[in-house]
């Protein structure tokens, strides 16, 4: 009767113990939001809040302005100007070089001797250029502008791409981590109710003191191994919630059944193609293609269109009369217009765009090459990937009967204890081998899922580990 009571205070205890080692989670999240989330909505705040993509979205937003500039080179050029001046006027016969800008250009005719009398003028002029043809130069400059749009955009996507799929392994891992924590969460509560158990077999004389010791060890073994799995859990949840862009929670990740069925996937026909990454490499070879054609065309003339007008007006008469009044500069007095065209080529330009044309198919060579490389990577990651999911899946088939096996084991090992059958390196080998068994299940069921996600991220299909998800 006496041990029957010892028996219920001490489960009363364990239970006791279990419940707040169960909140230890719980109280350390207090501190923090703790916010649930299923993958679906994980990879969609990742997308809106991550600055990498925010950055990769810039970028694309900034080539497709360049090309609308690019574009903008058909519209002729309308240049007006407004002068208001004073000063004094002995123009010398001669040329003058207006010595990029510095120089003030002289107007007016020759005096016949030093006259600092000084009067207002006012000029105003409007000049109209325009292209007429440009031997392809400006359609080169919009596609090789368009081809860098393209490479922008297949940036992008594949900065959305490789984020989704660093957010769906980083979901797998918290999952994971979170089931291994509350495995090691049982397993402490077993070895605390064992210690127990042993405990009240000593106090009875039943067992030797030294299994009462034993026991405490595996105890403390118990809670190491459970502290462990708590700071796994928490660097998880650091890196979830940073790949997120939204750090400061704690996140509860919806199970979906990933650690209890295995996804249904036909792998048989996954290829790399769909892969951002071979859009990117493409996208640059075109536009490398294309900066080298512009550059050819740089080398070719230019035929322009000029129209202008002009009015002027100045405080100086045709008969070199000087008038003081400001009013007098101010009125135009005199008005002039030019129409023409003009060719405009820099012949000695064939040695830069020669050299700088070489160059650009380099680069065409280089991308080439780039290419290849990611695609035999890609290629052998699909294989690599194929290999672990089949593997994954396999392994996967035996954890449940190891789990039950090692389930079974250990109540006969308690039992065989508790009835003086059995002893302690018997009972404690059992606990071990059940919380691996329980640990395994965990690890190998959410190992198939990140194959099928290795998959995935090889052939640069997202949908395919997805539509896996949508299926539990």
């Amino acid at each position: 009767m006496l041990y029957s009571a010892q028996n219920y205070l001490l489960h009363t205890a364990t239970f006791l113990l279990g419940m707040i080692l169960m909140s230890e989670p719980v109280s350390a999240q207090r501190k923090m939001d703790t916010v649930s989330i299923g993958i679906k909505a994980a990879l969609d705040t990742a997308v809106a809040n991550y600055p990498k993509i925010k950055a990769a979205q810039s970028d694309r937003y900034s080539a497709g302005e360049q090309l609308k500039s690019s574009q903008t080179a058909y519209i002729p050029t309308l240049q007006i100007q407004e002068q208001v001046t004073y000063g004094t006027a002995n123009s010398v016969v001669g040329q003058s070089f207006p010595n990029e800008g510095t120089a003030i250009p002289v107007s007016g005719g020759i005096t016949n001797s030093q006259n600092w009398n000084a009067a207002s003028s006012q000029f105003t002029t409007a000049v109209l250029t325009g292209p007429i043809y440009a031997f392809g130069k400006i359609t080169a400059s919009i596609n090789q502008r368009g081809a860098e749009l393209k490479v922008a955009d297949a940036v992008y996507q594949n900065e959305v791409f490789q984020h989704q799929i660093k957010v769906s392994e980083s979901y797998l891992f918290l999952l994971v981590y979170q089931q291994l924590r509350q495995v090691q969460q049982q397993n402490l509560l077993r070895a605390i109710d064992v210690n127990n158990l042993i405990k009240a077999a000593v106090s009875s004389g039943l067992k030797p003191g030294i299994d009462s010791s034993f026991s405490a060890a595996e105890v403390s073994k118990a809670k190491i191994t459970y502290l462990s799995s708590l700071r796994d859990e928490a660097e998880a949840q650091i890196k979830f919630g940073e790949y997120l862009g939204q750090t400061g929670h704690y996140y509860l990740v919806d199970t979906l059944g990933f650690n209890s069925s295995l996804p249904v996937a036909n792998l048989a026909q996954s290829t790399i193609n769909k892969n951002p990454l071979l859009g990117i490499y493409q996208g640059k070879i075109e536009s490398d293609l294309f900066a080298a054609k512009a550059v050819r065309r740089s080398y070719l003339p230019t035929l322009k269109y000029l129209a202008t007008t002009s009015a002027r007006g100045s405080g100086i008469s045709s008969t070199d009369v000087y008038s003081s009044s400001f009013s007098d500069g101010m009125q135009f007095q005199r008005y002039n217009y030019m129409v023409g065209a003009y060719f405009l080529w820099n012949v000695t330009d064939i040695f830069r765009t020669g050299h700088e044309y070489k160059s650009r198919m380099f680069n065409v060579q280089r991308d080439n090459e780039l290419l290849d490389a990611t695609t035999q990577r890609l290629n052998s990651q699909l294989e690599n990937g194929n290999v672990q999911y089949g593997l994954s899946v396999q392994q996967a088939h035996e954890v449940p009967v190891q789990r039950q096996a090692a389930t079974a084991g250990f109540n006969q090992s308690r039992a065989r204890y508790q009835s003086g059958l059995g002893n302690l390196v018997e009972l404690s080998q059992s606990l071990f081998l059940l919380a691996r068994a329980e640990a395994d299940y965990s690890i190998t069921y959410n190992n198939t899922w990140r194959a099928l996600l290795a998959v995935a991220a090889a052939s640069g299909d997202m949908g395919l580990f997805l539509n896996a998800v949508r299926s539990k």
